[in-house]
């Protein structure tokens, strides 16, 4: 699975990017990780992330 940034982060390439944990897209337990231009949370011990 490749991680994909979120829906909204239009022209990341032209930004400074950083990797870490975004609001889930898919709902359920499992969080969503991944480049992005957005803001992010560090991943927390213990949880799964896609």
């Amino acid at each position: 699975m490749v991680p994909n940034p979120p829906p909204d982060d239009v022209d990341p390439q032209l930004q400074s990017v950083q990797w870490g944990v975004v609001p889930s897209r898919y709902g359920g337990d499992m969080g969503h990780s991944t480049f992005t231009s957005k803001e992010v949370t560090a991943p927390e011990d213990g949880k799964n992330y896609a």
